[in-house]
């Protein structure tokens, strides 16, 4: 009888002590998993604002905007010289044949709309020309976004621009500044020393 007590009593101890070593050995887990969660180094892009302020996208829009004004300049020449050419022949209608009007009225509206297609062909390349050098800006930025996290040490960085899905992003860990001032350093850009220098004139000013 005691030898039994004495085996039970020796195997419920083992048996507690394996227990409470799994306890333990979970509990390190947690912690550790706990611990390397929080030496992760994360940070958030506004990359509505980066898109904003960084140059190479300035550049694509102001050459559109170029592009685009010139296009409409030439628009608005052959809109004005079609309203003269239709304003000339209201004025003559009433001395031709009706066959002979209806002729010449067809004539200025096929012309019409030669001139609408055609812009309209230039419009579409010129707005397409502009989104393919979006599209390879946009993709040449994720990439340096990539390297710059790499390079940085950084864990994750999340987008917090439009339709993102960061509702919340602590100030301190906001890093569009430093993205868009390495990228635009990268297209040796010199807009964020000229704007220090305005922002110093301006405080200048004030005083």
């Amino acid at each position: 009888m005691i030898n039994l007590i004495t085996i039970f009593a020796h195997e419920f101890y083992k048996n507690k002590k394996l227990i409470t070593m799994k306890k333990v050995i979970v509990l390190l887990v947690a912690i550790g998993t706990l611990a390397s969660c929080n030496q992760a180094k994360t940070a958030f892009v506004d990359s509505t604002q980066l898109m904003k302020d960084y140059s190479k996208n300035k550049a694509i829009e102001a050459d559109f905007k170029t592009k685009n004004d010139k296009l409409q300049r030439e628009v608005d020449s052959i809109a004005g010289l079609l309203k003269k050419e239709f304003a000339d022949f209201q004025e003559k209608a009433q001395k031709m044949s009706r066959k002979k009007a209806e002729k010449q009225y067809q004539t200025l509206m096929q012309k019409q709309q030669y001139f609408e297609q055609v812009f309209q062909q230039k419009k579409q390349q010129v707005v397409a020309e502009a989104q393919g050098k979006m599209d390879t800006l946009s993709q040449n930025v994720k990439v340096f976004i990539k390297d710059y996290g790499k390079k940085n040490g950084y864990t994750y960085i999340y987008n917090s621009g439009d339709g993102a899905s960061v509702l919340y992003g602590d100030e301190k860990l906001d890093v569009t500044k430093a993205v868009t001032k390495a990228l635009n350093a990268e297209a040796g850009d010199k807009t964020d020393a000229s704007e220090k220098k305005e922002e110093a004139k301006k405080d200048t000013d004030k005083k």
